[in-house]
């Protein structure tokens, strides 16, 4: 239940051998880094050159780079470039989860604070806006035994402007 933090470095490990069995998939995830305690544990990349993912470790990872990356225009939103998404820590069996949206400012508020009062645990994703005219999500729920995989259509349209980021997003 909840995230599995070890999943994208899972994917990346299998991505970087030769005979893994993830080389038939076409997977993309985008920039994404993990944090544990509040510090930025590694940086998992699907975008750049090449169809292998990189990563980037801890020490590698500087907030200026972070912003900069996660605010580059390309097909993103104008004004949504980050999404964050952790365990609630009052949640004792891991199912009830936050899920915030950034703006360029917001991102780099969050980016550089760095609080013990309130440790970042979890993953900060750079928002690519969907092909369509509704965000998607994809959600892998897996055991020893089953695997389910389940995409989530919103029914709100991005465009819509009566409704909040997180109302069209989540």
């Amino acid at each position: 239940p909840g995230i599995d933090l070890g999943i994208y470095h899972t994917l990346w490990k299998r991505r970087t051998n030769a005979d893994s069995p993830l080389d038939s998939v076409n997977l993309r995830i985008p920039h994404t880094i993990v944090y544990e305690h509040n510090f930025p544990k590694g940086w998992y990349s699907w975008y750049d050159k090449g169809d292998v993912p990189k990563r980037r470790v801890g020490k590698e990872i500087d907030s200026k780079t972070v912003i900069n990356s996660f605010t580059k225009r390309s097909q993103n939103d104008p004004t949504l470039v980050a999404s964050w998404m952790e365990k609630n820590v009052s949640d004792e069996d891991g199912q009830d989860m936050t899920v915030r949206f950034f703006d360029a400012q917001e991102l780099s508020d969050f980016v550089t604070s760095g609080t013990s009062a309130c440790p970042k645990h979890g993953v900060l994703q750079k928002f690519i806006t969907p092909p369509g005219r509704h965000n998607e999500v994809i959600q892998v729920s897996w055991s020893v035994h089953v695997t389910l995989i389940e995409k989530r259509l919103n029914l709100k349209e991005l465009a819509d402007l009566k409704c909040s980021p997180y109302e069209k997003l989540v």
